[in-house]
This record gives structure tokens, C-alpha cells and sequence, in this order.
């Protein structure tokens, strides 16, 4: 599409602020990781490309974030993908690994 401009863009769900320390920084901690490692994965694949990449991490409610990053950024093409996770599953993984 010869593209000047990718932006690569992971939301994830909010962190629940009952799970109290030192659990809600441990969680944050782990999505934060695991979202660098979402938006790493794609560059280190493709490796060099003809654009302009951007990264970005959010935290929010999923379907507003999509139509947020959307509406703001611009975009002429959205590809979605999903790890076919929710977002208890993501907890416990993230807790398990301490």
C-alpha cells in the first residue's frame, strides 16, 4: 500500500485499582511487558520497512480505544488481531509468573 506512516497500537483492559499493593503494581508491571513484547514482535519480523513506525501502549475500554485511536490518529486502515485472551486469564498468567 506503500504506506509513509504504520502505527502499531495495543489496548489493554484497565487494571482494577481493588487488587491493592503490591498486586496492582505487579500487574501493571506485567501488561506493561507484555504489551512491549506485542509491539515488539511485528518489527522484529517484518524487520526494515519503507515507513514511518509508531508504537503505542493504552489502557482503557477496548472498543472506545479502537474508535479513539481511529478518529485522532488519522488512520486510512485498521487491521485488528486479538490473543484470543480475556482479561482474567491475562491476570492469572501475570500473577502466576512471580
Amino acid at each position: 500500500m506503500k504506506a509513509k506512516t504504520l502505527r502499531l497500537v495495543v489496548i489493554y483492559d484497565p487494571v482494577p485499582p481493588y487488587l491493592g499493593e503490591p498486586n496492582l503494581s505487579q500487574t501493571i508491571a506485567a501488561r506493561v511487558k507484555e504489551t512491549q513484547d506485542v509491539l515488539d514482535q511485528p518489527t522484529n519480523t517484518v524487520g526494515e520497512i519503507p515507513a514511518e513506525i509508531h508504537t503505542e501502549m493504552i489502557e482503557g475500554q477496548i472498543a472506545e480505544k479502537i474508535i479513539e485511536v481511529a478518529s485522532t490518529r488519522n488512520s486510512d486502515m485498521i487491521i485488528m488481531g486479538s490473543r484470543g485472551r480475556g482479561g482474567l486469564a491475562r491476570f492469572w498468567e501475570a500473577t502466576a509468573r512471580k
